[in-house]
């Protein structure tokens, strides 16, 4: 398990198993006040975050686009190398980027799907331990590979789970 990304997501201390467990960081009232306020404030300063969110969405296409030419091997040989510096240097944004950009790719190939900008920004939301919210038929289990697949090669244990038998 790459300790850096651990870092990087406040994880100090491991439950009895394997996965990595975050403490609870609001633990009485006043801390779950003065978060309520700082909740607000973030929510103001939202259309900046939307602003940065589209700005990855837009490095992701443009790697994904880089590696339209590149053959299955190639592109296999970029997850190996993406796991190591994973592993040294942490989930930092631009190694998340080209994660995704390379998951965009296989995706297209494989599935014949490419994740949409919105499904970009929503798994970087989701990476960064963020909520987001899609509406049905937006592709939430599509957008939902991307984090997965940057958490499984900083060899994080993860489970992607759904309720549809149809995506299942």
């Amino acid at each position: 398990m790459s300790r850096s990304v651990l870092l990087q997501w406040s994880v100090r201390e491991f439950a009895p198993g394997l996965y990595p467990e975050r403490s609870d960081a609001l633990s009485n009232r006043v801390d779950r006040w003065l978060g309520g306020i700082i909740g607000k404030v973030l929510r103001m300063a939202s259309p900046a975050r939307v602003h940065d969110l589209r700005r990855f969405a837009r490095e992701v296409e443009h790697g994904s686009a880089a590696m339209g030419a590149e053959r299955d091997e190639t592109l296999r040989a970029s997850a190996a190398t993406l796991r190591a510096q994973i592993a040294h240097e942490g989930l930092t944004r631009d190694l998340s980027a080209r994660v995704f950009a390379l998951v965009r790719e296989v995706s297209g190939r494989t599935l014949g799907m490419r994740h949409y900008p919105t499904q970009i920004m929503v798994g970087y939301t989701m990476l960064r331990g963020g909520v987001a919210e899609m509406q049905t038929g937006e592709g939430k289990t599509l957008a939902a590979t991307l984090p997965a697949v940057a958490v499984a090669l900083a060899r994080i244990p993860v489970h992607v789970v759904t309720v549809n038998e149809y995506l299942a």
